[in-house]
């Protein structure tokens, strides 16, 4: 998952599924909303899959569908870890 957010509030979300023999790679674009208290942001475009990320120091974490953060053995999985900005 590579989540990209620019300054101008939009979003492209690209996905590619590992470990399937045909992995669904897909990207969606759009706009996101900060919650009212600046803790987590909601992409707009989103359908029958989370939208949601809590934001935390240079990271995002995925949260479920009713926006609780994901637990057990694979919530580390749902941790995105900023990357360095790639020159155009």
């Amino acid at each position: 998952t590579i989540l990209t957010l620019r300054a101008d509030s939009s979003y492209s979300l690209r996905t590619r599924y590992l470990g399937k023999k045909d992995p669904a790679a897909g990207e969606q674009k759009g706009t996101f909303t900060w919650n009212a208290a600046g803790s987590t942001i909601q992409l707009s475009g989103i359908r029958n899959a989370p939208d949601q990320y809590l934001v935390g120091e240079n990271q995002l974490i995925r949260l479920d569908m009713q926006g609780q953060r994901i637990t057990g053995a694979l919530a580390e999985k749902y941790v995105l870890i900023r990357q360095p900005a790639v020159a155009a």
